[in-house]
């Protein structure tokens, strides 16, 4: 034997060095959860603008990037145990 044996070299990006792209497996997904009631059109834009943050951020092509938006009914979301729709009608009684 040689004597001991140093690791190799470590292959990964360097800190705050862009991430090498994998050509064919580039397929972000982002998934944004909303209350109901908003417009299509606000929907739309929102689609639009996360696309254009993925597409400019990581470099992935415009086409392989999905964006899921979610409508939850205010009476299925809740924090402090307490609906949104809940909420609403608190407010509207004060």
């Amino acid at each position: 034997m040689n004597g001991p044996q140093s690791a190799p070299p470590r292959r990964g990006p360097r800190l705050g060095a862009a991430a090498p792209r994998r050509r064919g497996c580039d397929m972000p997904l982002v998934e944004v959860t909303l209350s109901e009631g908003r417009d299509p059109a606000a929907i739309r834009a929102l689609i639009h603008e996360v696309h254009a943050a993925v597409e400019r951020s990581i470099g992935s092509p415009a086409q392989s990037i999905r964006v899921i938006v979610r409508e939850v009914p205010r009476t299925h979301w809740a924090a402090g145990d307490q609906t949104l729709a809940e909420r609403d009608a608190a407010e509207k009684g004060d």
